[in-house]
C-alpha cells in the first residue's frame, strides 16, 4: 500500500467516526400576535374579509451542519366551531361566524389537524424565519348584538 492510499483511508475513517458529532441542533418558536377582524358595520355587506397578519416561525440551529426543517402548523377550533367554521362569542349569548385561511383569496383553511408540510432552510450557526400570512373571514350573522366578540385560539408547531 503507498503512503497516500494509507492516508486517504485514515482521513476518511477520522471523518466517518466524528460524523455523529456534527449534526444539526435546531429549536422553532412562533411569534402569534393579536389579531382583529376591527370595528364591523352588522348592517354593511356580508361576509367580511381582512388580513389579520402573519405566524412567524423562527427557527435557531445550533448545530455545524445545514438543516431543512420540514413542519406542520395547527390552529386550532377556539371557543367553537370547526374547521369549517369557528364561533366568536360576545355579548348575551350571542356569536360571530368566522374563518381562518392560508391564503388571500380564502380558499386554504387553517385546520385544527395540520396543514401541509412547509420547509425553512436554516444554515449552520444560524436562524431563519418565516411568515405564514393569516386571512380572515367573518360571516355574520346580520342580528348579531353590538358590543365586543373575542376568541381565544392555539396554533401548534409540529417539526
Amino acid at each position: 500500500m503507498s503512503t497516500r492510499q494509507a492516508l486517504t483511508g485514515l482521513l476518511t475513517a477520522a471523518a466517518l467516526l466524528t460524523l455523529p458529532a456534527a449534526r444539526a441542533q435546531v429549536s422553532c418558536d412562533l411569534q402569534v400576535p393579536a389579531m382583529s377582524f376591527g370595528n364591523i358595520d352588522i348592517l354593511g355587506e356580508m361576509p367580511v374579509d381582512r388580513s389579520l397578519g402573519s405566524i412567524e416561525v423562527i427557527c435557531r440551529n445550533t448545530g455545524i451542519v445545514d438543516v431543512v426543517v420540514m413542519m406542520r402548523t395547527a390552529v386550532s377550533a377556539g371557543s367553537g366551531g370547526s374547521d369549517s367554521r369557528r364561533r366568536m362569542p360576545g355579548p348575551g349569548g350571542s356569536s360571530l361566524e368566522y374563518n381562518l385561511f392560508r391564503d388571500a383569496s380564502r380558499t386554504q383553511l387553517w385546520r385544527t389537524s395540520g396543514d401541509a408540510a412547509v420547509a425553512i432552510n436554516v444554515g449552520a450557526k444560524q436562524q431563519a424565519s418565516l411568515q405564514l400570512p393569516v386571512f380572515g373571514r367573518l360571516f355574520g350573522p346580520r342580528d348579531a348584538r353590538p358590543g365586543g366578540y373575542t376568541d381565544w385560539l392555539t396554533v401548534t408547531l409540529d417539526f
